[in-house]
């Protein structure tokens, strides 16, 4: 219990933690609506609610696991070879039950980095999830943003990577999948677009991890200084 404590608290002072969003009725009957639309595999939202919001209801639902890319034409995942947040290789199509991660996927713009994407989302146990994000330093002067696609992927199919204390929100399936829905997001659709960070190529990931949130708050209040002037 202590060091479940005090992880929580190193989390808490290090990174982002996952907004606190409650659903009206009213939410959550529009957006029962929007799913059910018939014959509808590309999802049209109109809805007067911010899209973040609809995809942090969509990772509720049991049914569903997300997976987000730039690719807006898939009509079935392969599985592929990818390093898991334990360090173990394996052969799977990865996806997430959480509403922010696969859109950092999404609408980043992997055509325009050359160097190290550092990012999680990390939870303690069945506990609250965190999130850092940062590319380096010369891949975000490139503004490396895009449109892209959330993908619902059949959540039965998939196992969770790992349920120790603390531990990335990974889930893969081995065998070969075909997604029930899409929906086109926009970098604006990524809650955390703005804490989007920087780090030195040559930096190592604890260093980065430690100023993540630091490097944050610093750029917020340079930014407050200049506007003020």
């Amino acid at each position: 219990m202590l060091v479940d404590y005090l992880s929580k608290l190193f989390l808490q002072l290090v990174f982002y933690s996952k907004p606190n969003i409650e659903f009206s009725e009213e939410e959550i009957q529009e957006y029962e609506s929007i799913i059910s639309e018939p014959n509808s595999f590309l999802i049209r939202y109109n809805s007067r609610f911010p899209k973040y919001r609809f995809i942090q209801y969509l990772s509720l639902k049991e049914n569903f696991i997300l997976h987000g890319t730039n690719n807006k034409n898939i009509e079935e995942f392969e599985p592929r070879i990818q390093t898991l947040f334990n360090g173990k290789i394996t052969e799977a199509v990865f996806a997430s039950k959480d509403g922010i991660w696969p859109v950092f996927y999404a609408v980043l713009d992997r055509t325009k980095l050359e160097h190290s994407i550092r990012n999680g989302c990390v939870q303690i146990k069945t506990g609250p999830k965190f999130y850092f994000f940062s590319l380096s330093n010369d891949d975000l002067r490139k503004k490396p943003w895009t449109s892209g696609m959330i993908y619902l992927l059949p959540s039965d199919c998939f196992n969770k990577v790992s349920n120790g204390s603390i531990h990335f929100d990974e889930w893969i399936c081995e065998k070969p999948v075909k997604p029930i829905a899409k929906l086109e997001v926009s970098p604006r659709d990524f809650y955390f677009w703005t804490k989007t960070t920087s780090h030195k190529e040559n930096e190592n990931i604890p260093t980065t991890i430690i100023k993540y949130k630091l490097r944050n708050l610093v750029g917020v209040k340079k930014s407050a200084l200049i506007h003020s002037k």
